[in-house]
């Protein structure tokens, strides 16, 4: 991975990308709970209506997320190449930690 690409990324995009990994492994979102727990007849129209509004939710974050990368001056594309480097890579991710190390 060329990390030129990291070096022309703003800080503020770079705490967005690491805010993303973080919700990625967020217990809230990984923790499967209790199964054995028996539903209401009211929980399956509580979950749809919950459903639906973390679904509008998350089609507003995304856009202003993409709105974000766009006015950083790179691409969709670009972004989650890097995005996937950053995840695979512990040499792409000591390398981010130390530009944003060095930012401060």
């Amino acid at each position: 991975m060329n990390f030129k690409y990291f070096k022309e990324v703003p800080v503020t995009l770079m705490v967005i990308f690491m805010a993303g990994i973080f919700m990625l492994n967020h217990p809230v979102f990984s923790q499967q709970g209790d199964q054995n727990e028996e539903l209401s007849d009211t929980d399956p129209e509580k979950f749809n209506k919950a459903t639906e509004k973390v679904m509008e939710i998350q089609e507003e974050t995304n856009a202003e997320v993409e709105n974000a990368i766009e006015d950083s001056g790179i691409n969709l594309e670009k972004y989650k190449e890097m995005m996937l480097a950053y995840q695979q890579s512990p040499e792409v991710q000591a390398k981010v930690h130390q530009i944003l190390e060095d930012e401060q």
